[in-house]
């Protein structure tokens, strides 16, 4: 009888073949349940991606820096780049965009797609606003960011809306997944 299973070596190199996005951490510490998300959305921003930028699969690795800071931080960085001096949930520091354009490059190393630094204290303060979840608009935040890292804007009514339907679509598909996971835990 064959067994089912996969060897080590299938499984070797079933990950050489397939590209992966990875999120590394840095800065202030996140609460358990905020780090157990950021290690979860692996595999909706491949999704994201697939839909939005399916060449992104040309590349092995996608690395994205994901940096929690404090309002004074972030504050300070909003007023550098952007002249508003005051905080923001989240910053974005696209690596391949050129005047508004999104121009990738491909490689078999891994890709360092751009930086995003987040700010809990505010996104928290903003679900309270918007009546949703802690995780909610930290998943809301984390897509928003993943389409400006490809050059998506919302400086027009017309980008605003396919910016916002985009990131609320995988918002909406990551919480349904995370709570059918939270309801199997409770059974």
């Amino acid at each position: 009888m064959k067994n089912n299973q996969l060897s080590r070596y299938k499984i070797k190199k079933m990950r050489k073949k397939t590209p992966e996005i990875r999120f590394e951490l840095c800065g202030e510490q996140l609460s358990e349940q905020l780090n157990c998300v950021v290690h979860k959305i692996s595999r909706f921003a491949a999704l994201l991606y697939d839909e939005v930028w399916p060449d992104w699969r040309k590349n092995k690795l996608i690395l994205i820096s994901l940096r929690m800071t404090s309002p004074e931080e972030i504050s300070q960085l909003n007023g550098q780049y952007r002249d508003i001096n005051e905080p923001t949930d989240v910053l974005t520091f696209p690596f391949f965009e050129n005047e508004g354009a999104f121009i990738p490059a491909y490689s078999p190393l891994p890709q360092l797609l751009g930086e995003i630094v987040l700010c809990p204290q505010v996104i928290n303060a903003n679900a309270d606003v918007h009546g949703a979840s802690e995780i909610s608009e930290f998943v809301l935040v984390i897509f928003h960011a993943l389409l400006h890292l490809l050059a998506w804007d919302h400086d027009t009514p017309e980008k605003e809306r396919k910016m916002w339907g985009v990131q609320e679509k995988y918002r909406d598909l990551f919480m349904q997944e995370l709570n059918g996971c939270l309801s199997k835990e409770r059974a």
